[in-house]
């Protein structure tokens, strides 16, 4: 009566009725992804499908593939069954008092999108299509990504579904999208994330101008003591270092770090003197010198186009290691005049001009 909502059958009571409520019978439980989650009291055989309808039904998270029942086996020990509720004989699974039975979810989204992650104006996941590229997600550098983003170079993370294995593919952005369906826009594949970074040198830029603004505000209100626009800045802006090279490619690194094994050492690298970015990244896929430089954000203008040094660690016959240094001629390997081909590990040093710091 109370479930259904109907009083036909109900009784009007009157001075000097009593009501006896006779104790409980046997009782199942029901928790998980179902309207009315509850103890219920069974009333003769009740099969899982009858429970599931008293309970209100399956709500739209359900994963009705996955029912658990937990119950006492006839040495007494509590013991986890599984049945269906997509099949018939998973609906006519006998329920049993003491029973406590669950109705798993639905995962989180595991497929069909892409993510962008970092200086975008609307991070998260997208749908993902057979046939998107680049230019599909990312359609305008100045409405998609953060004003202080570098719209040069991104880069893609991908997962391999075979064997669950992350590669990164560098990304020119301005290219992509200065160029729908060329090469550089790259067609997506699904999970692949998006890794938009922040232009420290906008951020930079953008911090003094606020610093020169904010002073302004203090010096033409020294005067007085209202100085509230001039406030706690650091409530209002937002943290740029989050979307740094060091802070986007942290898990990263960490990932390609621990999925190395003999035979598939992992593929990292390390670039530094006067490059925008110095630090770690992963091996670019060309393999280039070139392209490490790019992806360290490019060449300082201190720095030297004669010489560069390209330190590798290599396990000789005898298996011991040992670090060879290679001096480059830089301007011609950058011309792709010398073909020099980056391995796991390796170490760029790029060289200062001499006295470079003290030309006026």
């Amino acid at each position: 009566m109370v479930l259904a909502g109907d009083t036909s059958d109900d009784s009007r009571l009157q001075p000097g009725d009593v009501i006896f409520i006779p104790p409980v019978g046997n009782r199942v439980g029901i928790d998980g992804e179902v309207y009315r989650p509850a103890l219920y009291e069974l009333k003769n055989s009740t099969n899982l499908q009858e429970l599931v309808n008293l309970a209100g039904g399956l709500t739209p998270q359900a994963y009705p593939q996955l029912v658990r029942i937990e119950r006492n086996n006839v040495d007494f020990l509590r013991i986890i069954a599984e049945a269906n509720l997509t099949t018939p004989k998973g609906k006519r699974a006998k329920v049993k008092p003491g029973d406590r039975i669950e109705v798993a979810s639905i995962s989180d989204i595991t497929g069909q999108y892409v993510e962008v992650k970092g200086a975008a104006t609307r991070p998260g996941r997208f749908a993902w299509v057979p046939g998107m590229r680049v230019s599909s997600v990312i359609r305008s550098l100045d409405s998609d990504l953060l004003q202080e983003a570098d719209k040069r170079y991104a880069a893609i993370v991908r997962t391999d579904p075979e064997t669950d294995t992350v590669s990164v593919i560098n990304l020119r952005l301005r290219k992509a999208l200065d160029n729908p369906g060329g090469e550089n826009d790259i067609l997506l594949q699904e999970k692949d994330r998006f890794l938009i970074f922040a232009d420290e040198g906008k951020v930079s830029a953008k911090s003094q101008d606020q610093n020169d603004t904010m002073a302004e505000r203090f010096a033409s209100n020294k005067d007085t003591k209202n100085v509230s626009g001039t406030g706690n800045k650091e409530d209002n802006e937002m943290d740029y270092s989050r979307f740094s090279r060091e802070a986007l490619f942290a898990p990263v690194l960490q990932r390609l770090k621990a999925q190395a094994r003999p035979g598939a050492p992992q593929q990292t690298i390390r670039v530094t003197g006067p490059v925008r970015y110095p630090g770690e990244y992963p091996l670019p896929a060309s393999r280039q010198v070139a392209d490490a430089i790019y992806v360290a954000g490019g060449l300082k203008d201190s720095a030297s186009l004669y010489t560069a040094e390209l330190a590798r660690f290599s396990v000789d016959e005898e298996g011991t290691g040992e670090t060879n240094v290679q001096n480059l001629d830089l301007r011609a390997v950058m011309k792709n005049d010398v073909s020099v081909l980056l391995k796991s590990r390796d170490r760029l040093l790029i060289k200062s001009i001499p006295e470079f710091a003290q030309a006026k």
